[in-house]
This record gives structure tokens, sequence and C-alpha cells, in this order.
């Protein structure tokens, strides 16, 4: 033990309490920390011998010398608090030594009284560095998983196996299952999904299943169907590991919504069998294209019989118009086939409505009314006539399937205020709400079973619509039936009518 040797420190109380008491130095330097008396003005004028080399550098010396420099002033007002009789303070400091070595200090510190007086403060600092060291790469650690996390790609949650419950989840995952984190770690895998896979499986005894996996070591990497807040599904892949953890059973789960994968490979196999289908239809077009000449052929012989009665030959005359509307589809097959732009014509949409009349009726059924509202002028636009028909067959067609049973179905056009042309299809069928108008035009969307549609009606309208200039829109309400209104530039008759 060593104390302050020049004559001020001698004269002070304190330095004679530490001379005159063996016993106590013999306590100090038994101690297994560092012990330190400092005075008024933080100046060390003890140490006990824990370290007898750091004793002989520190006594004389500011004890705020060896404290980190943003901590000096908050240590220096800790001592005049204990000088000033405050209770013993405790803190962890950050010592600077003078090899420029860098260690951590659990410190008490307290008044010595002496007569009555506060003659000194008492330290007692613990060396904690290892452990102040093995917190900080824990910190270090965690932050570093949780930036991890946070930035992975995919959507990350940690589901706790005991607690059923998630503990952990990253802002993807949040989005994902569109849930704030608060509630998404109130949920469990089985609430986030619909009650069956589409396998069959009970979505609760699925999850389970998994879950038990991953406990026993395996890494499961499967598809599910999830189910975020709105209702909407994703189809996703799943990828679930153990995560270690003293006491607990935690597993971690990587989900990759594969919903627009899974679509585009669907939508992949469509064309392609699309395209097998173009093929086949350039074929069974030129044998079409044959029947319906020899049909048209033997209507032309019938209509051209004076002796023929008035009737057949009225109805010879509509078997030849149809076979014509058939001649037009089948080239237009061919067109589809070669994947060539159909040659527009300047045609009036008030007559191909007309013409179609009868058989628009006859399409939708006697239950269904079809009622014509036509604009009393002539309203040319510019394009294919068999594209034009197309789409008011589709429009209609949708129509009859929105009406189901009794209903009307009304075909209208007009002059629209910009000199455009409107063509409108309206039925008071069932409707569409908000999604699924809002996806109408899409192609392979569709609300219908397999069996009733594919989903490339209305985005065929669109398609020939948008190639001819113009636009479609829709609106429509579930039970307040829908109108399916297209505008189409208007031309000038042809030069020469």
């Amino acid at each position: 033990m060593r104390v302050c040797d020049d004559d001020d420190a001698a004269e002070r109380p304190v330095g004679s309490l530490v001379e005159s008491s063996k016993f106590w130095r013999s306590v100090a330097d038994s101690v297994p920390e560092m012990v330190l008396l400092v005075d008024r003005e933080a100046r060390i004028f003890y140490v006990n011998q824990w370290i007898p080399a750091a004793a002989e550098r520190m006594v004389g010396r500011s004890a705020l010398d060896f404290v980190a420099d943003e901590r000096r002033e908050e240590v220096r007002r800790s001592l005049l608090d204990v000088f000033r009789g405050e209770p013993v303070s405790m803190r962890e400091l950050r010592a600077v030594h003078d090899d420029g070595t860098t260690r951590w200090y659990r410190t008490h510190t307290g008044p010595v009284h002496l007569d009555g007086e506060i003659v000194a403060a008492l330290v007692v600092a613990r060396d904690v560095t290892e452990r102040a060291r093995a917190q900080a790469a824990l910190a270090e650690s965690e932050a570093r998983f949780h930036t991890l996390v946070e930035h992975a790609p995919e959507a990350v949650v940690v589901y706790d196996v005991d607690a059923e419950r998630f503990i952990d989840a990253n802002q993807n995952a949040c989005e994902l299952f569109e849930l704030p984190l608060n509630r998404l770690l109130s949920r469990t895998p089985a609430e986030m999904s619909p009650e069956r896979q589409p396998d069959g499986r009970l979505s609760s005894v699925a999850a389970r299943e998994r879950l038990a996996e991953a406990l026993v070591g395996a890494t499961p990497v499967f598809e599910w169907v999830h189910r975020s807040a709105s209702g909407r599904e994703p189809v996703c892949e799943v990828r679930l590991v153990r995560l270690p953890a003293a006491g607990r059973r935690l597993v971690r789960g990587s989900i990759i919504d594969r919903t627009q994968q899974r679509r585009t490979e669907w939508q992949m196999l469509e064309w392609q069998r699309l395209d097998a289908l173009g093929q086949l239809a350039a074929g069974i077009a030129h044998d079409f294209n044959n029947v319906l000449s020899a049909i048209g052929a033997t209507a032309q012989l019938i209509v051209d019989d004076a002796s023929a009665s008035t009737d057949i030959r009225t109805d010879a005359q509509a078997i030849l118009a149809e076979g014509q509307r058939g001649v037009a589809l089948a080239k237009q097959l061919l067109s589809f086939a070669r994947r060539e732009a159909p040659r527009s014509e300047v045609v009036d949409v008030n007559e191909v409505v007309s013409s179609l009349t009868r058989t628009l009726r006859r399409i939708v059924g006697s239950e269904i009314r079809v009622v014509e509202a036509l604009d009393s002028a002539p309203l040319l636009v510019d394009i294919h006539r068999s594209q034009l028909e197309q789409v008011v067959m589709n429009l209609v067609i949708n129509a009859r399937d929105a009406v189901r049973y009794a209903g009307t179905i009304t075909v209208a056009t007009r002059l629209g205020p910009a000199g455009d042309v409107h063509l409108l299809v309206s039925d008071d069928g069932c409707g569409m709400s908000k999604e699924v108008r809002e996806r109408a035009l899409e192609p392979f969307f569709t609300t219908k079973s397999l069996a009733q549609g594919s989903g490339l009606g209305l985005s065929t309208v669109n398609a020939i619509v948008t190639r001819a200039g113009g636009s479609i829109v829709i609106r429509s309400a579930p039970n307040a039936g829908t109108t399916c209104e297209i505008t189409l530039p208007r031309v000038a008759p042809p030069t020469g009518d």
C-alpha cells in the first residue's frame, strides 16, 4: 500500500486514518476488487494492492484521468454528491489505462466519515470487462441477426412452438399477411391459413406436422396457401428450420410468395395450349371453309331458283348470310393461327348489331330479352367486321351468363359528345364487385368454372378494341347489373359513297 506523500496530503485527516489503521489496510488489500480513496478534487491518495503496479501509477493523480471522455463530467458530479452526503452510487464505467487499453468496471462509490465529517470518497471497482464484451458481442450478434432478417428478400417469422405464437417477424411478413407487427405476433399459423390446404388436409394438422419435422432437425420445404387480413390467399413456398435457443423450441419460417410465379406458369401452359389450338384451328378452318363454300353454293342455287317459294328463298338467303359470316370467322381463325392482324374496313356499327340480332336472340335463349337501342345516324368505324361481331357476341354472352335466367340485355349505340362512337351492352344481372371489375380485362381471369369460361372473352374484346384505337369501360356493382361501354373513333364514309 502507498499513500500520497506530499506535505499537504500528509496533513489531511484521512491520510492519518490510512497510516494509523494497519487492520483497515490489510482488509482493503485482501478485497478482490480495486479499492480507492479519492478527495474532493477527485485526486487519488490511496489504492489497495489488488494490482500493485497500478497502485504505483495511480496514487496522486486525478481519478478523472482514467475515465473515458464522455463520462468525466458525470463522474465529477457524482463525487461532489458523495461529499454532500448522497447515498452510495453504482455505475459501469469505461476506463482508459496509460497503455491505451480499455477496461470496464462496475463501481460502488460512498462517503468516508471521520469525526462526523466526510473526508473522502471510497470507490470499489470490479473489473467486468469480459462480461461487458460478451454483452456487446451478444448485442452485435442480435443486431446483425435482426438486420439479416429485416432486410431479407422473403418474409421471415420466428415461431415459439410451446407458447404457440409468433415472437418475431420482419416487415415483409407484415406486408404479406397485411397485419401490423403487434397483431401478427398474436396469431398462429393456422389462423393465417384457410381451413384446408389444396390437398384437402386441415391447415392446423398439416402445420403441426411440418413444425414437428423442423424440431427434430429436418429442414422441410413445402408449398402452403396462407390467408392475409383482406382474405387474399397467396400461394407460398415455406422453408422451416429450428433456431438454437436454451430452454425454448423456436422455429424460423422463410416464406416466399409464389402466387405470381404460379399464375405465370399457368398462363404459359395456357399460351402453349392456345398455340397448339391455333395450329389445329388453321387445319380446321380450311376444312370448315370448304364445307361453308358448299353450303353457300347450295343456298345460292335455291335463292336463284325462280320456282322456289318465297319462304324457301328467304330461308336460303338467311343460310347464305350465316354462311358468309362463317367464312369470315374461318378467315379470322386463319389469321389467329398465322398471327396475322386482320385488315380493317369501314363498317356501320348499327348495321352490324342489327344483322346479329337474330343470332344473338338464338344464343341467349327465349327466357332472356335482347333489346336494341340504336342511334338513328350511321356510326361508321374502322375495324374488321368479323372482329366487331366478335366483340358484340362476347359481350352479349357475358351478359347472358350474368343474367342466368329471366332478364334483359340491351345493346345500344350512340354518338358521343366528342364525335366518337359508343357501343353499350347492358344487363340487369348479378353485377361485379370492385375487385372483380378491376381485373375483368386481365387474360385468363374469370370467376366462372373451367367448364363455363377460359377468362379470355373480355381480354379478347379489350385487345380488339384497343387495336382499333378505342377503349372499354366497365360499370358494375353487386346485384346492380353491368354495362360495358366501348368507344371507337368515328370515321368518314369511304370516298365515292
